[in-house]
């Protein structure tokens, strides 16, 4: 049976190359809690980052120099990256926080520009199972940890595992958007309805809403067919989170339904959401081409005027304040070849999956924002190599749905 035709499994060549992914990218899905809490591991982490990138960069000449084909979505992510270094080193000057973020996003995204090319299968089931292995720990940490694994001085002890509770869904939608490929193309799921049932918990136990809404809202498009509708596709979902952003973000248009939210317990401020834009917004205005850099914690915090406001907690903002209007730019760039290429194989199963994720992090990019974020930018750069996904991961299970009706 061809690889076009055949269902996810692994065979004894997917096994080895799913392991050599496993491998490679490890290092670079760091949890929160072993810079914090366990320091001599950390250096291991470090470590195999070094190794690792290494590995990869030989691996990227070989293969540059034996095909001579790199992808548009390759190139746009390597000028925003550069542009980003460019801009902290101007700012900051040599920062080894900033450096170790745009290498990880880098070597972790060339692994999957190369390996999609012939072995798409391979890495989704190698991101697929970094994200589950981690998830699964996170979630016996939560367990036996309720009230909080560690505090930082900024946060509180709402950080477990993989760190602070709104950091869940940059593990939690990219995974549960490759498990549900998985399952339309072998025809179970039960590891889609384990792991979502795990994701839900994990959300509700960390009390945050905005995470609560992204797993209620893959939930609902998931299980009730949704998905499968002519208008779930990548441009709906883009216009949407564009329409969210000048309504809430500049407009504040939520301001008309503060009845609904005092009866809920809350506020249209978003937790002083709406206080941290407005000091993003006249700091941007202050250096609106190139912004400044990547900033401590501390900082930031002492810019938003918020003792917890240590982002913009917006990602459009983050992005522009940190690197003005050219990075804004070049993030859009990014941003449309991975909409254009999940449009155009809209009809493709993998396509429609990864959308999932997209609806998650449009809706919790609203509310927050990350710079160089690894499982976020991998699973982006999944949607950019879409095209590959549809060549080569088939919808058994949508086949089977078809020959009983």
């Amino acid at each position: 049976m061809s690889e076009e035709k055949s269902p996810i499994n692994r065979t004894e060549e997917e096994r080895g190359l799913i392991l050599w992914i496993v491998l490679a990218l490890f290092p670079f899905f760091h949890p929160g809690y072993v810079s914090v809490c366990v320091p001599w591991l950390d250096a291991l982490y470090n470590a195999g980052k070094v190794i690792s990138a290494l590995a990869v960069a030989v691996l990227c000449v070989k293969t540059f120099l034996a095909d001579r084909e790199i992808s548009g979505a390759a190139i746009s992510l390597i000028a925003m990256e550069l542009w980003m270094m460019a801009d902290v080193l101007a700012h900051q000057g040599l920062q080894g926080r900033a450096i170790q973020g745009v290498a990880s996003v880098l070597v972790v995204c060339a692994v999957i520009e190369i390996g999609t090319r012939r072995h798409a299968r391979a890495v989704v089931r190698a991101m697929l199972l970094l994200d589950e292995a981690l998830i699964g720990i996170h979630a016996v940490t939560m367990l036996a940890f309720p009230g909080g694994l560690y505090g930082t001085p900024l946060q509180g002890m709402n950080n477990w595992f993989l760190g602070y509770r709104n950091s869940f869904i940059f593990y939690f939608a990219p995974a549960l958007s490759l498990e549900f490929m998985v399952a339309r193309s072998s025809g179970r799921r039960l590891r889609f309805d384990l792991l979502l049932a795990v994701c839900l918990i994990a959300m509700a136990m960390g009390g945050s809403a905005t995470g609560c809404i992204c797993m209620a809202l893959l939930a609902v498009l998931a299980l009730t067919g949704l998905w499968k509708t002519r208008g779930f596709h990548s441009v709906t979902l883009a216009g949407a989170g564009l329409a969210a952003f000048v309504a809430i973000v500049l407009l504040r248009l939520q301001g008309v339904f503060e009845p609904v939210f005092t009866l809920l317990g809350r506020k249209s401020t978003f937790t002083g959401r709406t206080l941290i834009w407005d000091r993003t917004m006249e700091a941007i205005a202050a250096s609106p081409l190139v912004g400044y850099g990547l900033q401590e914690e501390a900082v930031r915090a002492q810019v938003n005027q918020l003792s917890g406001g240590i982002t913009a907690h917006n990602f459009l903002l983050e992005q522009t304040y940190c690197f003005g209007a050219i990075g804004l730019l070049l993030l859009g760039v990014f941003l449309l070849i991975a909409i254009a290429v999940l449009y155009r194989h809209r009809a493709a199963m993998p396509s429609r999956a990864l959308c999932l994720g997209l609806a998650c992090f449009l809706t919790v990019m609203l509310m927050e924002g990350e710079i160089n974020n690894v499982p976020m930018y991998s699973f982006l750069f999944l949607c950019c190599r879409a095209d590959r996904l549809a060549l080569r991961i088939p919808d058994a299970a949508g086949s089977r749905e078809r020959e009983q009706r």
